[in-house]
């Protein structure tokens, strides 16, 4: 009798252990902290020093559902929206007069090298007046291949979604016209490669691979031909999309 008694007390007292363990176990509702009182939060304090044990096992490798690529890389964007173009040609030492402004379209394909610093390449055209030597306009096309760096500068106090964006490169660009380039006192038609620097900035749209971003680039050719160069001032505004 003796050790029944014994055995009914040892009894009690593990369930009320165990009792007292599945009480330590439970969770405040966790989807309104705001509202927990201080013997939640202290019922949640118990569940962290619970020394709960760990899940047991090795970590695997989880292969990717058929038609699914799970391959990680840096981002990569597509931006793109309408540009215009101001160019200053001149002559030896001598302005010929403004050829421009004109709207056209810009294309960008950039990649991230690391999160704030990426590069670029693309394509963008204009159309385009000049004056010809007898006093009458020409139409002329310029057609641009710009390739260069691309760098995010976040301010000071500034969220990170909104940052001011500095580009540096070189522009390739062919400009044609039904007007052969004798009857211009400065021609540009042609060939001619430029240095581009560009000053902008960037809005990312919260929770979205969206950004906005506006810039003045600035153009000055890397070699006169024939005696003829240039400078540019160009503005434009795109949309980007972040894979």
């Amino acid at each position: 009798m003796k050790f029944q008694g014994i055995g009914r007390i040892l009894l009690c007292a593990g369930l009320s252990a165990l009792a007292a363990g599945a009480r330590a176990q439970t969770l405040p509702p966790l989807d309104q902290q705001k509202a927990w009182t201080e013997a939640d939060k202290q019922q949640f304090l118990n569940y962290l020093n619970s020394n709960s044990p760990a899940p047991k096992g090795d970590v695997k490798d989880v292969a990717a559902p058929a038609g699914q690529n799970w391959s990680e890389h840096p981002a990569r964007a597509l931006e793109a929206g309408p540009a215009s173009i101001t160019l200053f040609p001149f002559s030896g030492n001598r302005y010929s007069g403004t050829v421009g402004p004109a709207a056209g379209g810009k294309i960008l394909a950039e990649q991230h090298l690391v999160p704030w610093f990426r590069g670029y390449a693309g394509f963008e055209a204009e159309p385009l007046r000049q004056r010809r030597s007898d006093g009458a306009y020409a139409g002329l096309t310029r057609f641009a291949a710009p390739v260069g760096l691309e760098f995010a500068l976040v301010p000071l106090s500034t969220p990170e979604t909104r940052y001011v964006l500095l580009r540096a490169g070189i522009a390739a660009s062919e400009i044609t016209s039904s007007v052969k380039g004798s009857a211009f006192n400065t021609p540009l038609v042609g060939t001619s490669a430029a240095w581009n620097i560009g000053l902008g900035y960037e809005w990312q749209f919260a929770n979205s691979n969206w950004r906005l971003n506006a810039a003045l680039d600035g153009l000055r050719s890397i070699a006169s031909r024939g005696g003829t160069g240039y400078y540019g001032l160009g503005m434009t505004t795109a949309a980007a999309y972040t894979f």
